[in-house]
């Protein structure tokens, strides 16, 4: 017989299975944990939504393409909602899938460096070849150093801005049209371009900003750290309080002035002309195509994909957030558009790719829109409250079984079972217990699955769920949000458990209705106690 806390998952297992990014476990893992969401499809153009099951997702990335199109996913939905955990829930499906033999498959994790985009993006060339271009990579990244890539790359936007102005304008002249949205935009973008090259203004202050794209871009990211470090986001717009330049041009006076007037209320589109030049500018920094012997990115995927159709394969590209790659957006984009069969004669192997696209960082979102035909978009709210509560409690239960059992169990039982439907291979973890314990474990109830709860319940993850994931006065639905906030915080405080004290007094700020509160102070409790 064993007791209560075999079911309270040890810390290694909680380490390895409940985890808040999808690229840092394994099928097995990934699998045995999945909840199945709504998703809802649009058209590009947004007039027409309709309901859509992940079965019709991968259907769609596997459609026939026998007529030469390339083939094109968006998953679009709001940072955390889990749009890289479907891309690696479509990844493990096409590892069993019945035309598996057939695909070459390139996954790339958001946390990957642009270097590591790169080389994955090319490693189908394998080969002699593609150890020369890793090694050339290497080269050109490897001198970069982040403080004076963080100079090159205030010059190149700059210079990417002062050419978005001029093309901007000239073509308001050609159309003779009186666009003010547009002239405010290229106003914004003219001042951008004098602000950054005030030497006063990137020493002082925006060179910060600069140099934390450089870094990491360079070095990739890690589970813990969100994508808009790799992006411009408002808040670098935010003038430092310890920053006071001394004497600045009228221009650069100017531009300062705008970033502060109304609150801040044009920061967000100065973020987005920023986020706009970052990806040209970045492929000036790191020079690619120098790199690559004087070839383009499209020019090798071209020769990777007319070489695979000699083998008669296909290419997929599985990518978990294309925002965080700019420096290859556009070459990226070239090539995942470039048809089979241009002409009417195949000359390279179909490509099909998914792009996650976060809602809001990416300004050429429309354009990828456009070619996919539509969107696969994940809300993070629901009808109701109650319905949010519900799926993230099963989910709950999903991530429990799954640490329980610990990352190499899971890995045996998806070895052994060999079914169409990834969904049924998972064993409910069950070990015998005492009738006492057992009736303590019942207490905390289950699942939809079946899988017990303990240490949570449906009214202690209702209660979190309510107070951590809200919005305003809206709920929402978002995974890593609760992994961090609900699970991992509550299963981390196991030694608290074993020693008899969990929960801790005021444990995510608990308060028991003021009937419980009076029938506690009868009790003659100490007082750490009854905040527990």
């Amino acid at each position: 017989m064993i007791t209560l806390d075999r079911y309270w998952p040890a810390q290694t297992n909680v380490a390895e299975c409940i985890r808040t990014e999808a690229e840092v476990v394994d099928d097995a893992v990934l699998l045995a944990v999945h909840e199945p969401g709504p998703l809802i499809t649009r058209s590009a153009v947004g007039a027409v939504e309709r309901r859509a099951t992940e079965g019709d997702l991968l259907e769609s990335l596997m459609r026939d393409a026998s007529d030469g199109s390339a083939v094109l996913v968006a998953i679009t939905g709001e940072s955390g909602v889990g749009k890289s955990h479907m891309v690696r829930w479509l990844h493990a499906q096409l590892q069993r899938h019945l035309r598996r033999d057939q695909l070459v498959i390139v996954l790339v994790p958001k946390t990957a460096s642009l270097r590591q985009v790169v080389e994955r993006i090319l490693e189908p060339l394998k080969g002699a070849a593609y150890e020369n271009l890793l090694a050339e990579l290497s080269k050109a990244v490897e001198h970069l150093q982040p403080r004076d890539a963080a100079a090159l790359l205030g010059t190149a936007l700059s210079n990417e801005l002062a050419q978005k102005f001029d093309s901007g304008m000239e073509a308001l002249r050609q159309a003779g049209l009186d666009n003010r949205p547009l002239r405010e935009r290229l106003d914004l973008t003219k001042k951008l371009r004098d602000l950054i090259r005030e030497p006063e203004v990137l020493d002082g202050w925006f060179s910060a900003v600069l140099e934390r794209i450089v870094r990491q871009t360079l070095e990739g990211g890690s589970e813990t750290q969100k994508g808009e470090l790799r992006r411009f986001v408002p808040e670098d717009l935010i003038i430092p309080e310890d920053w006071s330049p001394e004497i600045v041009k009228p221009a650069v006076q100017s531009a300062l002035q705008q970033l502060t007037r109304n609150d801040g209320a044009s920061r967000p589109l100065a973020a987005e002309i920023l986020q706009d030049a970052l990806d040209p500018a970045l492929r000036t920094v790191f020079q690619f195509s120098k790199a690559l012997g004087q070839r383009t990115i499209e020019d090798i995927v071209d020769e990777i994909r007319r070489a695979l159709l000699q083998d008669n394969k296909e290419l997929v590209l599985l990518i978990e957030d294309f925002a965080a790659l700019a420096g290859i957006q556009q070459p990226l984009l070239n090539l995942i558009i470039a048809e089979s069969d241009p002409g009417g004669v195949r000359v390279r192997a179909p490509i099909r790719t998914v792009l996650a696209v976060t809602d809001g960082f990416l300004p050429g979102r429309q354009t990828i829109l456009t070619r996919a035909k539509q969107e696969w978009f994940i809300p993070n709210t629901e009808a109701t409250p109650e319905v949010i509560v519900e799926r993230l409690t099963n989910l709950a239960g999903r991530y429990l079984n799954a640490a329980r059992w610990g990352a190499d169990a899971l890995q045996e039982q998806f070895k052994k079972k060999k079914v169409a439907d990834l969904g049924n291979w998972v064993v409910t973890f069950r070990e015998a217990l005492s009738a006492e314990d057992e009736d303590k474990l019942s207490a905390f109830g289950t699942s939809r699955q079946g899988y017990p709860l303990f240490p949570l319940s449906k009214i202690s993850i209702d209660t979190m769920c309510r107070r951590e994931l809200r919005v305003g006065n809206e709920l929402r639905f978002n995974p890593r949000g609760f992994i961090n906030a609900v699970l991992r915080e509550t299963l981390n405080l196991r030694p608290l458990f074993e020693a008899g004290a969990f929960p801790p007094p005021n444990f995510k700020a608990a308060a028991p209705p003021g009937g419980v509160v009076v029938l506690l102070a009868t009790r003659g409790w100490p007082q750490d106690q009854c905040k527990r």
